[in-house]
């Protein structure tokens, strides 16, 4: 018993603890904030509203793969190079944003040229349809920071940027839903906001930590 109890005293496990402690708190609230939101929702949103919503949840996911092109697992597997020579991390991950844009771009450019059958296929206005191109590259590129801070063994940047853009997110829904009158648009309006505003402060977190390099 003794030697359990001394155990908790090791200034490593109470480190693991605590990193333990924070993550999975973290993760709670970020699972449990949009699940709040959904009584909300289907006390607003109508049957067809809802079929909306998925319909543009289901395409972003899609999408939001093809932008982002492994990039992100690149960066992280790069990151453990970091201190080998000749290998410039902050060049590396400024090329894994080049690949994001440069793929996003093209999908922009096919989307536009898709228009007329878009609007057919998808019941999505079409000026809505546009935004998921964007929010895939806003998740793509803001992942990096967040999943680098995981393997430099900073939970609390790592639970506070993922925590505070899912709360952002919902209170921007709640706001344009309930009290401004917003349908599924709303809903939308408010993710696209929240990730794009975080999609600022990843790629301001980048350069802050010498993580960024324009080369």
């Amino acid at each position: 018993m003794f030697r359990i109890g001394k155990l908790f005293y090791n200034p490593s496990i109470q480190r693991i603890l605590k990193s333990t402690f924070i993550y999975a708190g973290g993760d709670f609230l970020n699972k449990a904030i949009p699940f709040m939101l959904i009584p909300v929702l289907t006390r607003f949103l109508s049957t067809e509203d809802y079929g909306i919503l998925a319909a543009f949840m289901a395409i972003f996911g899609i999408v939001q793969i093809i932008i982002s092109m492994g990039t992100t697992e690149a960066i992280i597997r790069g990151y453990f190079d970091n201190k080998k020579e000749d290998f410039y991390f902050s060049e590396y991950v400024f090329n894994g944003l080049l690949i994001n844009f440069f793929v996003f771009s093209v999908i922009i450019l096919l989307w536009f040229m898709s228009k007329n059958l878009l609007i057919k296929l998808i019941p999505i206005p079409f000026g809505f349809q546009l935004l998921i191109p964007f929010l895939g590259l806003f998740v793509g590129v803001s992942t990096i920071p967040s999943k680098l801070w995981v393997y430099m063994k900073k939970p609390l940047p790592f639970t506070v940027f993922n925590v505070s853009r899912t709360l952002l997110e919902v209170v921007l829904s709640i706001w344009l839903v309930v009290f401004l009158g917003f349908g599924w648009d709303g809903r939308v309006l408010g993710i696209f906001v929240g990730k794009g505003l975080f999609f600022i402060i990843g790629i301001g977190a980048l350069l802050h930590s010498g993580f960024l390099r324009i080369s």
